[in-house]
């Protein structure tokens, strides 16, 4: 083998979420003199998306196996770049920025408008007569309430880390995170923006990854608490729509209860198949190192409860408070908008399915979830909403959780740029 060769293979880029092909040359003659890496893939392919192998994880730091810290490395530099030249006059890489945001809000705001022309009846410019406007500013205030609390929960832990900053920098953290989802696939999220310019402002990639962490289990606590809560108070399973569904499970019950227990079965199999590999050495495969991960991030929960348990109580109260306020207004716009066209609704009702709604934009790959968001919420809504009010409520819904914040975002992201660079200059 020469050492000229090149290597095509698969490389996993972890922000992006998408697999791109790459050449890339052997450093040295000893590198070549091992082996074909291709006869290596296990342990190659394994490191290239981070994942470490099981033979090797005691070995090796955590800053080495980590796959946050490449990422945020890179989004660091790269603000760190885009933040210099801005000071010296280059506004390029913030007009990308803003052009690519312009045009997602045109493309989407125009699709919004064709398709509330196509659904909404016309009899429902008559019902504009009963508008109330001060429930659309209710929905309006309700939009920018999670701007506000999580800067605010954003500060509660950095200076818990011995950080103090101020809210006007950590605000400018929330909105970048914010923009930074809208152009990304939802389930991808903004977090490693967030993480970049925490480092930026001199965390360590620990405790930016810890952050994240927290603000995960945070919003994961308090759905484990209200999502049934919320399906006790509006009992749900009154609904026509639901009935039928228990109506068909019960009637193929028995093939429900034979797929779990062959799903109990088969991970039964596995574990003690996993263990017997294990025992005997062999390399990992991906089913091994994906349970490996599960475990990780068990671990990585397990010890922020211990943290907060020893030393940060209070500040966990009060986190979950700002949690429980952002969450219950972004999940009660759609009430408000509906209040103001003198809709009768159930808030709680509608909390819980925009909850489904919302989770249901994950699974969608376009970036800020466009066009499957108001798919999405055409499908969970169909029964709820009167169907003359279900195209224009379904625009309304879009623009204010997502579009308006993007032209607020881009707006006051570029207020706070130009005024930095006075202040330099």
């Amino acid at each position: 083998m020469r050492r000229s060769t090149r290597f095509v293979c698969w490389m996993y880029h972890p922000l992006l979420g998408m697999k791109f092909w790459r050449n890339q040359k052997p450093r040295s003659e000893s590198s070549v003199k091992r082996s074909n890496w291709a006869s290596q893939n296990s342990l190659f392919f394994q490191r290239l998306i981070f994942i470490k192998p099981r033979s090797e994880a005691l070995g090796r730091t955590k800053r080495e196996r980590d796959p946050f810290i490449p990422t945020v490395k890179i989004m660091k530099k790269w603000l760190s770049s885009t933040v210099s030249s801005i000071k010296l006059g280059d506004y390029s890489e913030l007009k990308r920025l803003v052009h690519i945001a312009i045009f997602f809000i045109l493309v989407g705001v125009l699709g919004n408008i064709i398709f509330s022309l196509l659904t909404t009846d016309r009899t429902v410019v008559e019902s504009l007569r009963e508008f109330k406007p001060h429930f659309l500013g209710l929905a309006l205030v309700f939009a920018q309430v999670p701007w506000i609390t999580n800067t605010i929960r954003v500060m509660i832990w950095t200076r818990f880390l011995g950080h103090s900053f101020s809210f006007i920098e950590i605000l400018k953290i929330t909105i970048s995170t914010e923009l930074g989802s809208a152009l990304s696939p939802t389930a991808i999220g903004g977090g490693y923006i967030k993480a970049g310019m925490l480092m930026q402002k001199g965390l360590s990639a620990g405790q930016a990854a810890s952050l994240l962490t927290l603000g995960s289990v945070e919003n994961g606590l308090f759905f484990a608490f209200a999502l049934p809560l919320s399906i006790f108070l509006s009992k749900c399973w009154n609904m026509p729509i639901l009935q039928h569904v228990l109506h068909k499970l019960e009637q193929n019950l028995v093939t429900v209860a034979g797929v779990v227990l062959l799903l109990f079965i088969l991970i039964k199999v596995y574990r003690l198949w996993r263990r017997r590999r294990s025992s005997e050495g062999e390399k990992s495969t991906f089913g091994v190192r994906l349970w490996a991960k599960i475990e990780e991030s068990i671990r990585d929960f397990a010890n922020v409860y211990k943290l907060i348990s020893k030393t940060g109580k209070t500040r966990f109260a009060a986190s979950m408070l700002l949690t429980s306020i952002q969450w219950s207004c972004r999940y009660s716009i759609l009430t408000a908008m509906l209040l103001s066209f003198g809709i009768k609704v159930d808030p709680i009702l509608f909390f819980l399915f925009q909850w489904v709604t919302f989770t249901l934009m994950t699974f969608i790959p376009t970036p800020g979830a466009a066009a499957g968001a108001e798919a999405s919420f055409y499908l969970v809504y169909t029964t709820l909403i009167p169907k003359e009010m279900l195209g224009l409520m379904t625009a309304g819904w879009r623009f204010l959780t997502f579009y308006f914040n993007i032209i607020l975002g881009v707006v006051v992201i570029s207020a706070f740029l130009f005024a930095d660079v006075r202040k330099s200059n």
